[in-house]
């Protein structure tokens, strides 16, 4: 796998999370679905998967399990990110697709398992390495199309960004949508925030979604 499209694909989870600021609402002509509604195992945990591949990072000084990298990935050799941990990974299973340097190993994946919401962490139960490397590009208004955000709509942006945990960005669209993306949502945020501040005003979505949605 070469560098240059660990870097690539880096670079476009982080436009995948910038791009929230150019989605639809729900209530809108195109944009990102909202997160589905999902339903937690017996034990509490979530079947989810990624929608696209994400950087896994094993850096064995972290002291810390292979991380799915949900954020920013710098762009170096071996890369440095942070995210979710992963639990029984095995690099064995995907022997030839990913990098190493220095004792760190990296690659791209899709990646399925439960969620546990309380630890953050991943229980893997399935990786696929041939997953398509395009992430999604959400659509963006242009001209007469784009609305300007209001102060009301940069002020719940804000809000949110400050008093809810998990976040992973908040913004306003051109669309006069904000958009709010998280790790992952079984919901219960979304109609949160629908009491809060009325359906359709925001928008969340998730990196991890319900497989069985």
């Amino acid at each position: 796998m070469a560098r240059a499209k660990i870097i690539g694909v880096a670079a476009a989870s982080v436009l995948l999370l910038a791009g929230c600021a150019t989605t639809t609402s729900g209530g809108g002509d195109g944009g990102a679905e909202p997160s589905p509604v999902a339903t937690a195992n017996t034990d509490g945990s979530y079947s989810v998967s990624t929608l696209v591949p994400y950087t896994v990072l094993d850096d064995p000084e972290s002291g810390d399990d292979p991380q799915l990298c949900i954020g920013a990935v710098a762009e170096s050799a071996p890369p440095k990110c942070s995210g979710i941990v992963l639990t029984g990974w095995d690099w064995d299973a995907v022997e030839g697709d990913y990098e190493e340097q220095n004792d760190v190993r990296w690659g791209l994946f899709t990646v399925e398992g439960d969620y546990s919401p309380d630890d953050e962490t991943l229980a893997v139960t399935s990786v696929d390495t041939d997953a398509t490397d395009e992430l999604p590009i959400a659509p963006t208004c242009e001209g007469d199309d784009c609305v300007q955000p209001t102060d009301d709509l940069k002020d719940i942006a804000s809000e949110i960004m400050s008093s809810e945990p998990g976040v992973l960005s908040s913004t306003v669209d051109g669309f006069g949508t904000v958009n709010v993306s998280v790790t992952f949502d079984d919901g219960s945020l979304q109609n949160s925030l629908d009491e809060q501040y009325g359906a359709g005003v925001v928008e969340v979505t998730s990196v991890l979604v319900p497989t069985d949605s």
